[in-house]
């Protein structure tokens, strides 16, 4: 319009006089039309604003899940390594939260049908982790050892993440290319406001402001909108970091997991770098990570010449980028040399920045399986060789008589090949005549679980026949008969000469047969004798001892090991002085030896063994000199006899009678005096002195005949020759006949007798229930001062009653309080002249109470006096 009105006055004044005329409406028009266009423009703004909040949340669940699903599948993996349950705590919580942040991104994806597509293949993957997630863990509860299995879901989880995080990046990308393009479609609404904002401010400032001020609102709107996208971001990337920082955690624990793991496990940059060697594979295999930091070293040092075969191996399985185990059993070399048989499991992990996969490695040792394998076969082998080798057929068969097995011997016997010896296809060789017979002998003697013995005929396929033995005996495991084993040796040359000798002379036949019948008997009546001979040795109760001529050991029986408490590889090669002797007993056990070896002689010594306990044993051995076939003398064989105990019990016995002596000389000696003093006619004319030597007689003939009393009772109740009369009485009624019984006496010793006695049912024998009362009481008097008091009390317990007599005496020690009970014991040797009794009344009533499968002890203080208690058990009790 300028450039016109300068080329055209009267255009220009026109235009002026049009611009007066409609210059008002078209201001209006533009001023409307710009508070449309800015109205619209601040709408669009609110949407884009709205539309920037929904994406955000949109890339949060995404972030969320692929978040979670990690935590989830650390948890997992951190479970099944080190078997710690703390892995998995909250882990229910991640996978419904993973379900709830899928519902979410439903619902903010439901008006975008480019996302629903892809949230259509998201979904699926992500419930199929979760099931995978959840299998695991149930696989791991029903039995932690599944590793195989473990690894394949390893690996099944690992392909659906990266699926899933494929597709969410997807999404992801999807979103940010929205937040790009609402920004760019706000930006060019605020350039077309601005263009209608300039046009319309030349007609009106008015709308100009009202404009300007509705778009810096909305301007102000949208940059604080960009500031609380770029506050969010900042939240965002502080999570990110926390969850890097936790995740770092959990691999530090991840990997200390693995390095004490009990198996041997490595983590391995595929075929290169080994990243950990845990302490199980260098304790193993000696080889520590600085011995071999790559695989290639480790193959090289462990596997020798067989390394480029592995390496090949290892190769290929992790092209293929899959778990994958050991085809065969590896042989490996430790760092010292020692053969070790390895199983490998092997399955990928998470893919390096450097491109490289990690893989984790498991191996099991099974070198003691292998070596057993080896040493089964080795002697497999051995036993067939010697089968094939001897002279004669041998087989094995079952109950029935079906062939196990057969040596090629019995096949050229019988004439037929080894599969129509199999079962009874060797019966169908037998003589008609012999044929019968022959199988009702094998039913016998399996049914009777015998040995079997036969001489029969065999008919070869061209018809010739031959005259066999066979012997057999029971194949027997755990007492259950499987089968038998046996010989058939041809006898077809001595059948020749039976016919030959029985055509000449009928009664040398019969020796022959005889002979032959016996020589057959000998032969397995050996071969019993070597077996009884070895049984014996193996089981006799006796210790027997086999020495070189070094006197080292090489062999002992089971009993030898069971008493002197070693195992075979403890002795077997040792020498039998510095194992079994102490020093002062070596030199002259040598002595013994090297005069045995020498001569021959000295076939009985008797010495002290040490055990590997260190106890002492006294044993009796009888020697006999091992020669060779040249006579010469090679070794010994001891067999002995342990006779500690006998021992100890001469030396009780020994200590018995010299008491017993002691005890019969001393009332034996004062009635001699006594009574040699009246027989002498000293004390004729002292009547008084004479009766007292006469009560004196008395005194000591009484307490002889207690002492021979007591002895003999106490002798048959520990050899068990009387007979308890056990019956049905009430203790009451018990102790009121001791307590009267022991009453005179009491009263002599001005001592007070009490009872506190419940009425219960005992079963026992009376007298002998009485007479341990009697002795208790007895001994409770003598020994408590006068004026004091004795009592007897009963209670019952669940499964006795029990008796208690008390007294306030002087005591006994505690040293004494188990000795007390023996025979002649007593705390002091004087007690038997000043208190009288024979020493055996606390010997008698522990035997009594031992009968009656009770017990008795006593409970004493030196202050106070002592209680002696013993029980006798109820009737059911007693009679199991």
């Amino acid at each position: 319009m300028t450039r016109a009105s300068h080329s055209n006055r009267a255009q220009f004044q026109s235009l002026k006089a049009y611009m007066l005329k409609y210059g008002f409406w078209v201001a209006f028009l533009l001023l409307f039309g710009c508070g449309i266009a800015s109205y619209v423009s601040i709408q669009r703004l609110r949407e884009n604003r709205q539309s920037l909040v929904h994406t955000r949340a949109v890339i949060e669940n995404l972030q969320g899940i692929i978040g979670d699903i990690v935590d989830a599948e650390l948890g997992r993996r951190g479970q099944i390594i080190t078997k710690d349950p703390i892995f998995v705590i909250g882990i229910d919580t991640k996978i419904k939260g993973l379900r709830d942040r899928l519902k979410n991104l439903h619902q903010l994806i439901k008006d975008n049908p480019n996302q629903q597509k892809h949230f259509a293949i998201v979904d699926p993957l992500v419930n199929q982790r979760i099931e995978v997630l959840e299998k695991s863990l149930q696989l791991w509860q029903q039995d932690p050892n599944l590793t195989p299995t473990q690894v394949e879901l390893t690996y099944q989880g690992w392909q659906l993440r990266q699926k899933i995080e494929a597709r969410i990046a997807q999404m992801k990308k999807v979103e940010d290319q929205l937040i790009i393009v609402r920004s760019q479609a706000v930006e060019d609404s605020v350039h077309l406001t601005l263009i209608f904002v300039i046009l319309a401010s030349v007609t009106g400032f008015s709308l100009f402001v009202v404009v300007y001020l509705l778009l810096t609102q909305e301007v102000a709107i949208r940059r604080q909108a960009e500031l609380q996208l770029q506050q969010n971001n900042q939240d965002l990337e502080q999570k990110v970091e926390e969850r890097t920082a936790e995740l770092q955690k959990k691999e530090q624990l991840f990997r200390l997991a693995i390095f004490n793991a009990p198996l041997p496990i490595t983590l391995h940059i595929e075929d290169e770098e080994f990243l950990l060697v845990n302490q199980a594979w260098t304790d193993l295999s000696g080889y520590a990570i600085t011995d071999i930091p790559t695989v290639r070293d480790w193959t090289r040092q462990a596997y020798g010449e067989r390394q480029v075969e592995v390496d090949a191996f290892l190769q290929k399985s992790f092209t293929r980028n899959k778990p994958f185990n050991s085809e065969d059993t590896h042989e490996v070399i430790s760092k010292e040399g020692k053969r070790l048989f390895w199983d490998y499991y092997s399955a990928p992990l998470d893919i390096q920045p450097n491109g490289k996969r990690l893989w984790i490695t498991i191996a099991i040792d099974v070198t003691d399986r292998k070596l057993a394998e080896e040493a089964l076969r080795a002697s497999q082998r051995q036993y067939e060789t010697l089968a094939e080798v001897v002279p004669v057929g041998i087989f094995r068969a079952d109950l029935q008589g079906n062939s196990i097995y057969a040596n090629s011997r019995v096949c050229e016997i019988l004439g037929i090949n080894l599969e129509e010896t199999m079962d009874m296809g060797w019966s169908q060789r037998l003589h008609p005549e012999d044929r019968d017979r022959v199988i009702s002998q094998w039913q016998v003697a399996a049914a009777n679980r015998q040995k079997f013995y036969a001489e029969y005929r065999f008919i070869s396929p061209d018809g010739s026949i031959t005259w066999v033995i066979t012997q057999a005996i029971p194949e027997i495991e755990n007492d259950i008969m499987l089968g038998y084993v046996g010989t058939i040796t041809e006898v077809n040359s001595l059948k020749s000469v039976e016919k030959e000798l029985q055509a000449t002379k009928a009664d040398l036949e019969i020796r022959v047969a005889d002979r032959t019948a016996e020589l057959s008997q000998r032969q397995i009546e050996l071969e019993t004798a070597n077996h009884r001979w070895q049984s014996l040795l193996d089981n006799v109760r006796l210790l027997v001892l086999g020495l070189n001529s070094q006197g080292n050991i090489e062999y002992v029986n089971p009993f030898f090991l069971k008493t002197t408490g070693y195992e075979t590889d403890e002795v077997i090669g040792k020498n039998v002085f510095s194992l079994l002797l102490q020093e002062h007993e070596v030199q002259s056990a040598r002595s013994v030896f090297t005069e045995l070896i020498t001569t021959g002689d000295y076939p009985h010594y008797q010495n002290q063994i040490l055990t590997k306990a260190g106890k002492q044993l006294a044993i009796a051995w009888n020697n006999t000199a091992l020669r060779d076939s040249t006579g010469k003398i090679i070794g010994s064989l001891s067999i002995g006899a342990d006779i500690t105990d006998e021992l100890v019990m001469e030396k009780i016995k020994s200590e018995f009678i010299s008491v017993v002596s002691h005890e019969l000389r001393t009332p034996l000696a004062s009635i001699r005096g006594a009574l040699g003093l009246l027989a002498s006619g000293v004390l004729a004319n002292k009547p008084d002195t004479a009766k007292h030597m006469l009560d004196i007689a008395i005194a000591d003939t009484e307490r002889l005949v207690r002492l021979v009393n007591d002895i003999l009772d106490l002798e048959r109740l520990e050899s068990n020759t009387i007979t308890l009369d056990r019956k049905w009485w009430n203790t009451s009624e018990l102790c009121q006949q001791a307590m009267e019984t022991m009453q005179a006496i009491a009263e002599i010793n001005q001592v007070q007798l009490s009872s506190n006695v419940e009425s219960l049912q005992i079963f026992a024998d009376r007298d002998r229930i009485i007479q341990t009362l009697v002795n208790l009481l007895s001994n409770a008097i003598k020994f408590s001062p006068a004026q004091s008091e004795v009592s007897l009390t009963v209670q019952s317990q669940n499964d006795a009653i029990v008796f208690h007599v008390q007294d306030h005496g002087r005591g006994i020690p505690i040293e004494h309080q188990e000795s007390i009970f023996d025979r002649f014991k007593q705390v002091d040797v004087s007690d038997s002249r000043q208190k009288g009794g024979t020493g055996l009344g606390l010997a008698i009533c522990r035997s009594i109470v031992q009968q009656h499968n009770g017990k008795i002890w006593v409970e004493s203080d030196l202050t106070k006096g002592s209680t002696f208690s013993f029980t006798i058990p109820h009737q059911i009790s007693s009679m199991s």
